[in-house]
This record gives structure tokens, sequence and C-alpha cells, in this order.
């Protein structure tokens, strides 16, 4: 599950909201989320014109990165896709199941500048890990959709793609089996749920339950699915006539619940921020821990201000809110909770207001 990693020392500007403080142990579990390749290229088809793929180009990344779904009927977007081939920066024809097609880079810098200018969330390219119980129920029974090269397998991992969620797909192995059965995930039996999906270490888990039914003369696909972050279970449910849309609506509604919760809005200043961190060791150690800083996004500058043997000081630029930088910091494995500093935490699911004079974090270097 996902680590808050946020230490703070009674300083007097810290404003915690009760409702939202956890319980330390929580927060000490280890990220394991991923940084997300290519989140600015695109596969289009080659057979349309070049105003055309361009455009939808430029339409498939904005999808994958806006913080929300509003952003795609944005005055100021539909503008700029009338301009999209000033978004292009590089393409190259490739094959693939479809035929003839066309691989495009977008530019990464001028579209994130886009984004600031209008005030829009950017959902950066550190994105948690999310681990799918898949359980169909038919005539005969309930039964795990085990099999990678089933259909709705299939379906749903090329829809998670085009949103950039990375999945992980249980084993379905004997440990699997043994610990965990159809009717845990059907019924929701999270403690039984929570204790199997501890091998695949994930930074979210969710339930998905697929059954048919007929309502008059139409049959309908209908797909339940609950997600555990945190402790905290979310129940959502869809119903349409054809599979493939359900699966998309489920899709759809977890990135889009993702993305509200992991996405950060620029400022218009930088402020600076204070860190104090331990684990680095050596020099080569700082110089790893500085280039991991610079790429967050919002990071503009990295200074060292004091180095020890336990700990170095760190003063960041940042253009993004504190609570959106600990949320992306919650991330990224190397940057873990330093549990002998903690005094209180504040949990990553709810949206915060809080403002700490410094964090304190255990770096790992690799």
């Amino acid at each position: 599950m996902t680590a808050l990693f946020q230490l703070f020392r009674q300083p007097s500007r810290l404003l915690v909201t009760a409702g939202y403080v956890l319980l330390a142990a929580l927060l000490l579990q280890p990220a394991w989320a991923t940084q997300i390749a290519d989140l600015y290229s695109a596969e289009v088809s080659a057979d349309q014109s070049r105003q055309a793929w361009q455009r939808e180009a430029l339409l498939q990344v904005v999808q994958r990165i806006a913080g929300q779904p509003e952003v795609m009927e944005h005055p100021a977007l539909q503008q700029e896709l009338q301009r999209a081939n000033t978004y292009i920066k590089q393409f190259e024809a490739i094959r693939n199941e479809q035929g003839s097609a066309l691989r495009v880079m977008v530019d990464q810098q001028k579209l994130e500048q886009f984004f600031r200018q209008h005030q829009l969330a950017v959902w950066g390219d550190r994105r948690p890990q999310v681990l799918v119980w898949l359980v169909e129920q038919t005539a005969d029974g309930r039964r795990f959709i085990s099999r990678s090269d089933h259909e709705v397998v299939r379906q749903i991992s090329s829809l998670a793609s085009e949103r950039g969620i990375p999945l992980i797909w249980p084993l379905y192995d004997m440990d699997d089996l043994v610990n965990l059965s159809e009717t845990d995930v059907w019924a929701g039996f999270w403690q039984q749920i929570r204790q199997a999906s501890a091998r695949y270490q994930p930074d979210l888990i969710t339930a998905v339950m697929l059954s048919a039914s007929t309502d008059g003369e139409t049959q309908l696909q209908q797909l339940y699915w609950q997600l555990d972050q945190q402790q905290r279970v979310l129940r959502f449910e869809h119903s349409q006539p054809e599979q493939s849309k359900v699966l998309h609506d489920f899709v759809w509604q977890l990135a889009d619940h993702l993305s509200a919760h992991y996405s950060v809005n620029y400022l218009d200043e930088s402020v600076p921020v204070q860190l104090r961190i331990a684990g680095v060791q050596q020099w080569s150690d700082w110089v790893t821990l500085q280039r991991l800083l610079e790429s967050f996004p919002g990071v503009s500058q990295v200074d060292l201000v004091h180095r020890t043997t336990a700990h170095v000081d760190t003063q960041l630029q940042l253009s993004i809110s504190q609570t959106d930088f600990v949320q992306l910091l919650g991330l990224e494995p190397r940057l873990t909770l330093d549990s002998t500093e903690l005094t209180q935490s504040v949990s990553l699911i709810e949206q915060q207001t809080d403002v700490v004079e410094r964090l304190y974090l255990q770096f790992e270097p690799r």
C-alpha cells in the first residue's frame, strides 16, 4: 500500500485537520508505485489525414495527463486542437495489430505550459500500481478470470494503458487460491483480500465482479468494483448492454478517481521548502538524490544547505503546493517516512491544506 513519508516537528505554522490524521503504523508501509514511460507518446492510425492524426495524438496524451475529466471539454483545449501540429515533436511509422500506424511524440514542455497557463491540474508519470482481482458470475457459478489472454483481461489492460494506469494481475497460483476464494472477492471480505494481495505489494487493490442480468428483453452486463485505499473501501457499479462498454466505464472511473487524487496544480510563483533527509552516506548518494528530487513536477531547484554524517538539509524551489508534493513523494519508493521524527502524519487519501516548516525523509539509494 502507498506510504506516507511526511514528518512534522510541531512547527508554529502547522495546520492539521484532525479528521485526516491516521495511525503511524498505517503510514510506515513502503511505496511501490512506478513511473510511466512514454507518457507523452501516442499511437494513431496512419490511414487518416495529417491534421486528423495530429489532433488524435494530442487528445490521447491530454487524456492521459489531465487531472480532471472536464479538461477534455475546456474551450482553450478545443482551440489548441486546431493547431495540434505545433505540439508534435516527432513521429515515426510503425505497424501494430490494426495495421499501419504512427508513433507520435508530443512536446511535454509545451503541453505542460498550456496546462499551467490555464491553471489545469496535471497527472504526472509517478502513478500507483493497482492490483486487480477479477471474478465472473456465470450459470456455472463464480470463477476467477485468471488467463492473461482472456478477452476481459485484454480489454482492461488496453484501456488502462490508454489512461496510463499501471496494473498488477494476480498469478492465481496455489498460494493465491489457498488464501483467497471467488466468494471472498465477490462478498468483499477485505481482510482475506488484503492478506492475499500482500505478496504483490500493490499501492491500491481493486476487487472487480462481472455478471449478466436481464431487464425485460434487454440483457445487461453488470460490473461491481471496490477500491481499497489505505484501509478505506470505496464501492462503484456500472451497467451497460455491451461488455466492452461496461469495462470502459470501470477503467475510466478508476482513472478519473486516481487522477483527481494524484494530479498537481502549478502555482503562480515558486516557494522554498525545507527537507531533512537521512540515508545520504556518500557524495554519489547526494547526486542521485538531487537528480531524483529534480525529476518531480514543480521542483525547479534543489540546493544543499548543510550536510552531516546523519543527514542532509536541502531546500527546494517548489511551484506546486506542499500537499501535492507530499502526494507525489508517497509514490516514490526511494523516499520514505523517517519514523524517528514522527509526531503527526496526514493521509494521502484526502485533500489537505497543511503547511509544514520542514519535511523529514529517509532516502534509500539504489
